[in-house]
């Protein structure tokens, strides 16, 4: 094994071809829009998810959580 590992390290690798480091390292245009770091286009459907599961919550066990905080809800 010592020696095809020599044997191996001895070799150098050639030069890709023309027409390959083409493909392979050509510069290409970016998008502009792939150059914005953060984009906020998720954050409008995110709250409101997060605000209808809050309603949502707070509808369904709202009674129980008001008991153990000793509170009341408040009414007019």
């Amino acid at each position: 094994m010592i020696e095809l590992e020599r044997q191996l390290y001895s070799w150098t690798p050639r030069r890709p071809s023309a027409r390959l480091e083409r493909r392979l390292f050509a510069a290409r245009t970016v998008p502009a829009d792939a150059l914005t770091p953060f984009r906020f286009n998720w954050l409008a459907p995110a709250t409101a998810a997060l605000a209808l599961t809050c309603v949502l919550f707070i509808q369904r066990y709202g009674s129980g959580l008001f008991r153990i905080v000793g509170a009341r809800p408040w009414s007019p």
